[in-house]
């Protein structure tokens, strides 16, 4: 009797947990904000910035990822400037000219357009440390909520199974090491709320709430739309939409009447087209720029060469641990964990076995379509009008990876394998063949030396007890939480605030007081490493070689007149400094997004440079027309500051 009790008692406390789920998740929010947590790698900068003087370390748990140098070196920066900037839509802070900060690399902004970006708002009111902690930890929360509903509606209902699910989307890999720079969490977050708005609205015969789903739905489109990485916007468009035909097909009997609803979508359609349209016309001239650049503007991508980035997921369980030896780097190589091609042999067994489930065909579809694209390729027409031309392969094999781990899912939530294992007695080996010959395929198409015989070992191990475990929910939930906790959680770190390095190192306290004292400063960094350059806007100061999202046009006819280096330059950019005492300017570009800038001293009289930030001494580079004054230099301090005098 106690035991049966217990049972219940345990059950009851379930219920409540989870009839409460977004009660909890909303309490978990509110407290990770007072706290001002959040998962930044802006510790990074300690390494370049040092301050030896400095004490302490704002990092609770984990590390700081200096890979993710997009977050913590580009686009964090960026938001912190906008305190400065006042939230302005453009900002002379970047680039020390004026630059769209809405519409590339979107920052928060105190206009009307920021309901689009509903994390960001959260700096409108909040200090720089609590404005980050609702940006992170809002998404991150949203994200496992809105995932568990939506694995909700593909398992039909099935707890275990949704909650996995939701582990695996919020912790993958490819959310975690590509979390905060190109909106890849807000993306699932709005495309995932569609089809559950879709369903709710066609579940519902009340008019009231179609009109919010409708409203709803409305908002969520142009906040799919404004994320504007269509490299992964696009691949994933096609899975919500077919994951949406699904819905529509499923609910064909719901009530449709023409004199209501076909206005409830024309309505919508009116408001989503006239707020993106004025989204659009008031950035109009930077979007020209950014479609005529040569990066990311011209992409004409046709697909093919990809077949062995299908097992790629299976090497991301060790990279928060070791990326010695890792093809290209973690960001790069990681995946949704998806247990390919487990779903779809597992698909395909229940449409010629069991049933035609019509989500099962569309995920299918899916799955083939751009399976096809990533490792055969289209010819260029249909990549073009399919637009999988703006999506390279090792972003498109990312959404690939996450239609298999749809499949999984929908596969385990309708089949009976646990009964079948059962009765057939060579399932369970077969499972785990599989399982070890995905594993052989991994280590001698793609990882080879990365895998050390003990990596290689685990990796096999987990993905059998992966393989395994899918009949049984509780424990694939189990064994999907450890895994998850293992690669995606421990990724990013933990830590509080952002005060140790906006405020308690020395060199931004001095780039704070002269930016504030001196309204008119125009600042360049001098450096052997291109983060730098996005140092000082940080603390306002604008800085003319911060990182370029767009051309800066004026900037470029000073430099190159003739525009001899125009594809170099016209592009997006980290730029680097050099002075030289020759009298040539010299434009290189010896990595993909990086320029190396060399020029002599008195052209940065001509160019308006007010201030230096340097690692070196500059004084070897002073002439009879442009002096260097040091006003800032410190023990423990690598870098120093430069008043330049124009004689």
């Amino acid at each position: 009797m106690d035991q049966v009790n217990n049972i219940s008692q345990k059950r009851n406390r379930e219920s409540v947990i989870w009839h409460y789920r977004w009660m909890i998740g909303l309490a978990i929010f509110v407290i990770a904000v007072l706290f001002s947590l959040n998962g930044s790698s802006i510790g990074s900068w300690d390494k370049y910035a040092r301050d030896a003087s400095k004490t302490g370390d704002a990092v609770l748990l984990g590390e700081s990822r200096e890979v993710r140098s997009d977050e913590w070196c580009v686009f964090t920066p960026m938001s912190l400037s906008q305190y400065y900037n006042h939230f302005g839509r453009t900002s002379d802070i970047l680039r020390a000219t004026d630059t769209d900060v809405y519409i590339v690399y979107g920052q928060c902004v105190k206009d009307w357009s920021v309901v689009f970006r509903p994390f960001q708002i959260g700096y409108l009111f909040l200090d720089p440390g609590r404005g980050l902690s609702f940006y992170w930890c809002g998404r991150l929360i949203a994200l496992f909520l809105v995932s568990l509903e939506f694995g909700m509606l593909i398992t039909g209902r099935k707890r275990y199974y949704s909650i996995a699910y939701a582990l695996m989307v919020t912790f993958a890999p490819a959310i975690q090491w590509w979390y905060c720079a190109v909106s890849f969490p807000d993306m699932l977050v709005y495309g995932q709320g569609l089809v559950l708005c879709l369903n709710g609205y066609l579940k519902t015969s009340s008019y009231r709430k179609r009109m919010l789903y409708a409203a709803v739905m409305t908002w969520l489109e142009g906040a799919y739309l404004l994320v504007l990485y269509p490299a992964w916007q696009i691949p994933f468009f096609y899975i919500f939409l077919l994951t949406g035909l699904w819905v529509i097909i499923s609910n064909k009997s719901a009530a449709f009447h023409w004199k209501k609803d076909i206005p409830i979508a024309l309505a919508s359609i009116a408001i989503l087209g006239i707020c993106m349209g004025l989204i659009i016309s008031r950035s109009w001239d930077t979007i020209q720029k950014v479609m005529n650049s040569a990066y990311p503007g011209h992409r004409l991508e046709t697909g093919g060469g990809g077949g062995a980035l299908l097992f790629r997921y299976l090497g991301n369980l060790f990279f928060p641990y070791t990326d010695l030896n890792v093809p290209g780097n973690v960001c790069e190589s990681s995946a949704f964990y998806d247990l390919f091609p487990l779903g779809i042999l597992l698909s395909l067994y229940i449409l010629l076995k069991k049933k035609r489930d019509v989500l099962t065909m569309c995920l299918l579809g899916a799955t083939l379509a751009l399976g096809i694209f990533v490792v055969a390729g289209f010819p260029s027409l249909l990549s073009q009008l399919t637009l999988l031309s703006q999506s390279p392969v090792k972003r498109c094999v990312v959404a690939l990876s996450y239609a298999n781990m749809l499949l999984v899912f929908r596969s385990v939530a309708l089949s009976d394998i646990g009964s079948k294992i059962s009765q057939k007695w060579y399932i369970l080996p077969a499972i785990g063949l599989l399982a070890l010959g995905v594993a052989w395929t991994a280590n001698a198409c793609l990882y080879r030396i990365y895998f050390t015989p003990a990596i290689g070992i685990l990796c096999a191990l987990a993905l059998v007890c992966a393989y395994l475990s899918i009949w049984h929910d509780k424990s694939f939930c189990l064994i999907m939480c450890i895994l998850c906790l293992i690669m995606g959680a421990t990724v990013n770190p933990v830590r509080m605030g952002v005060r140790d390095i906006t405020e308690e190192n020395s060199l931004a306290q001095a780039i704070t007081e002269i930016t504030r004292e001196d309204g008119k400063s125009r600042w360049m960094t001098i450096s052997d490493v291109w983060v730098m350059g996005n140092y000082p806007i940080m603390f306002g100061a604008p800085t003319i070689n911060s990182t370029n999202t767009y051309i800066n046009e004026d900037l470029w006819n000073i430099l190159d007149p003739e525009g001899t280096y125009r594809e170099i330059y016209n592009r997006y950019a980290h730029i680097r400094v050099n002075l030289t005492l020759e009298r040539e300017i010299k434009i290189e570009q010896p990595f993909g997004d990086q320029i190396l800038l060399t020029i002599p001293p008195e052209m940065l009289s001509q160019l308006g440079v007010t201030y230096l930030l340097s690692s070196q001494d500059l004084e070897m580079y002073q002439t009879d027309r442009i002096r260097f004054e040091r006003i800032f230099s410190k023990e423990g301090v690598d870098y120093s500051i430069y008043r330049v005098d124009q004689r």
